[in-house]
């Protein structure tokens, strides 16, 4: 299962019930969706990553990268490492552009055996850059919300190894840990950040709850204190699973939130509230900031 990750903070949560309005006016799960599908054999979903070549040397170990809000991360990322594309080559995403500090950036998609950082690199780092899908491949994943006014500040927190997103049933693997969105940075690179998302490795129905294909996939990085705002869309709260068991032992809160850069790009996307595991209280991570 890989290294057992510890309780960062728990904190007894006030403000639970309103990390999203209650009564909200947009469902979460609306905003919450496979991306499209391949026209040719719609079993399969578009790719949202291509293999992009760098344009530097072949194993290139110093490319520099970039966190939402023009932030420089303290280490860097190397091309030996890129999971799925081999030599010289980095796995980017293909759903948006930022621009960071000025420069026109792209999501490196990192994770795969390495561990590599999810974070921006500079378009000028890539030879060349990648064509981005049309917006309808989103499937309404990303989109503007309503009413996004309740102030919270981002507190990202290490959390149990033993919470996964999968169930025995759901096919569990060890990388299917809720863990990877607390405090990835601090807990892999030593670098304190969690996740904006576009969509989640789960999807709550109202009824019951599944596995959403494709799910997880990340939009920025955030580092501590940055500021979001929670929008007028119902909370999705999913369930934690023991490892390699169909016994839930916690679940996730997630808000639907806004974010603007200091260059005047604005996001939308899945943010981690709080997690509950165990008989343990619901511990925060995003802070709600009384009376913003």
């Amino acid at each position: 299962m890989g290294r057992k990750r510890s309780i960062g903070l728990l904190t007894v949560v006030a403000m639970a019930a309103l990390a999203a309005p209650a009564g909200a006016t947009d469902n979460g799960w609306d905003y919450n969706n496979e991306f499209a599908k391949r026209p040719d054999d719609p079993r399969y979903q578009v790719p949202v990553s291509t293999c992009v070549y760098t344009t530097r040397a072949p194993a290139a170990a110093n490319i520099p990268i970039y966190g939402f809000g023009g932030r420089l991360l303290p280490f860097q990322i190397g091309t030996t490492r890129a999971p799925e594309c081999g030599p010289n080559r980095l796995r980017i995403s293909t759903l948006q552009r930022l621009t960071i500090g000025g420069r026109l950036t792209y999501m490196n998609r990192g994770g795969g055996d390495y561990s590599q950082a999810h974070a921006h690199v500079a378009g000028s780092e890539l030879n060349p850059p990648p064509d981005l899908l049309p917006y309808s491949a989103r499937m309404g994943n990303g989109r503007s919300a309503p009413g996004c006014n309740l102030h919270l500040t981002s507190k990202p927190v290490s959390m149990p190894g033993d919470m996964f997103y999968k169930s025995l049933s759901e096919g569990v693997g060890s990388g299917s840990s809720w863990a990877n969105y607390g405090d990835p940075g601090k807990d892999d690179h030593g670098d304190s950040y969690n996740y904006i998302l576009w969509n989640m490795p789960r999807r709550d129905t109202g009824a019951s709850e599944a596995v959403l294909p494709g799910g997880g996939a990340i939009m920025a990085n955030i580092g501590p204190n940055t500021h979001v705002y929670a929008c007028d869309v119902s909370q999705q709260v999913l369930n934690s699973y023991s490892y390699q068991t169909n016994t839930i032992n916690g679940y996730t809160r997630w808000a639907y939130v806004h974010l603007t850069n200091p260059d005047g790009e604005n996001l939308w996307g899945w943010f981690l509230v709080s997690y509950k595991y165990g008989t343990g209280n619901e511990a925060e991570v995003g802070l709600y900031n009384w009376g913003s």
